[in-house]
């Protein structure tokens, strides 16, 4: 049988249902000649220790809970890519331009109709509907 690994293992354990951490996977590693798991409990922010940062969240100065591990908290809530900073947030957040025009059915170029807007941003959509709370977001920039 070939070697066991950190990955084989991993996967192992998730098909027998065995909870990363507990004391059955720790037994389980030990038989198979893998060191011991090290996680730090309570590490909070969702963030567990890991091989970058082996003490958890709040060990870092990156990022708004003390991470800087490219999670949507870190980020200010943008994916990584175009726009992500928070200087240039809107370049990011519109990802399909003109979408709200021809949801609506407003041609390209035309202002879309404040009842229009107000109706979309409390539409069953969830598309339409962050879509036009994002036009209102825009629509007051040029206030």
């Amino acid at each position: 049988m070939a070697k066991w690994t950190e990955a084989r293992d991993k996967a192992a354990d998730k098909r027998a249902g065995i909870k990363e951490g507990s004391k059955k996977d720790q037994q389980l590693d030990k038989a198979r000649g893998l060191p011991p798991d090290v996680v730090k409990k309570g590490v909070g922010a969702g963030h567990a220790a890991n091989k970058r940062n082996p003490l958890g969240a709040g060990n870092s100065k990156k990022g708004s809970h003390g991470m800087g591990c490219g999670c949507a908290s870190c980020k200010g809530g943008l994916s990584v890519g175009a726009g992500a900073d928070k200087k240039n947030w809107i370049s990011g957040a519109i990802k399909h331009p003109g979408a709200l025009h021809r949801q609506l059915g407003v041609p390209q170029g035309q202002k879309i109709p404040a009842k229009k807007l107000a109706a979309a941003a409390n539409s069953s959509n969830p598309t339409l509907r962050r879509r036009a709370n994002l036009a209102k977001t825009l629509g007051g920039f040029n206030k």
